[in-house]
């Protein structure tokens, strides 16, 4: 059981163990794959309305395919006029990766990991657990693990009692999410599910909703999502970023300056040297702390890092 109030934050590499793809890997879907009849279906309702959205959807790609930006988060910040559909092929891109049997088959799984070597707790006291998560990922992989673990790890507990449990530990995605589950919403949510079915294209349509894209230079710090990540970072006794690849444009909309004191430490795998430096000086200058980065991936960072006592 975790008592010390502990944040990490989630990059695009905390998801990719379970198959989900990072910022360049996405874009290729997005751009070669992307079914562009179902997309254009889902922006209009009637037969002549298709053909007119599915130049949109071309126009979207093509400009995106020729934009020279890494991802589609950098590529909408500039882009607003692809902002619906933008979201709409993020979700069709991200949805046939919910995958269940993802989580928890894979050997060197963190989810699993952190499950059952800290926030192994008598089910009453699951919520005790002083742990938090701020996501910039908008799959909902974690919230679909736990809830699915804490259900089987117990006897005869209800959706409803879990739940309950879950909503306890904090996990604030700051660009929001595809869609919320049935058990947090029984009208509107979804299921943990890949599968092509009816509901896809309903799916399709709240990702406009739900996720949020934020131009570049504007400030977020009013936004809701940001106030409470900003609250728990404030009260942290230890930060860990996993799998983040410290964007310029999310480290300034993280507040680095009240992480002085704590102990601060991060997953750097695959950074060159260069970018490392930048990051400790950043944190250095923003906050006078030292962030300890380690060349590891998420579940070895966990295996070597990860201290409570």
């Amino acid at each position: 059981m975790i008592d010390k109030r502990i944040v990490f934050i989630l990059g695009a590499g905390a998801s990719k163990p379970f198959e989900y793809p990072v910022g360049t890997e996405l874009r290729v879907r997005i751009c070669d794959n992307i079914n562009k009849g179902e997309l254009a279906a889902a922006l209009g309702d009637r037969e002549e309305d298709v053909g007119l959205y599915l130049n949109t959807v071309k126009e979207f790609r093509d400009s995106f395919f020729k934009s020279g930006k890494l991802s589609i988060d950098a590529f909408l910040e500039h882009r607003s006029e692809y902002m619906s559909v933008g979201k709409m092929a993020i979700a069709q891109a991200l949805i046939p990766y919910e995958i269940e049997r993802n989580l928890f088959l894979i050997k060197e799984n963190w989810y699993m990991y952190l499950y059952s070597q800290y926030l192994n707790a008598p089910f009453e006291k699951f919520n005790e657990n002083k742990i938090s998560f701020i996501t910039f990922n908008y799959d909902r992989s974690l919230e679909h693990f736990l809830f699915t673990s804490l259900k089987n790890s117990y006897t005869g507990k209800s959706d409803q009692e879990c739940a309950v449990k879950i909503k306890s530990i904090p996990i604030i995605h700051l660009y929001g999410r595809l869609d919320p589950f049935t058990w947090e919403d029984s009208k509107y949510g979804h299921s943990y599910s890949h599968e092509q079915d009816a509901r896809r294209r309903l799916r399709l349509r709240a990702a406009v909703k739900n996720i949020t894209l934020v131009p570049e230079g504007e400030d977020v710090t009013s936004r809701r999502e940001f106030q409470e990540a900003y609250k728990l970072i404030e009260e942290a006794q230890e930060i860990f970023f996993l799998g983040f690849g410290f964007d310029s444009v999310n480290l300034s909309r993280l507040c680095i300056e009240s992480m002085k004191g704590k102990r601060v430490e991060a997953t750097s795998y695959g950074l060159p040297p260069t970018r490392k430096d930048f990051i400790q000086q950043y944190f250095s200058d923003k906050s006078k702390t030292v962030i300890y980065l380690y060349d590891f991936d998420v579940i070895t960072f966990l295996k070597h890092r990860l201290s409570f006592s």
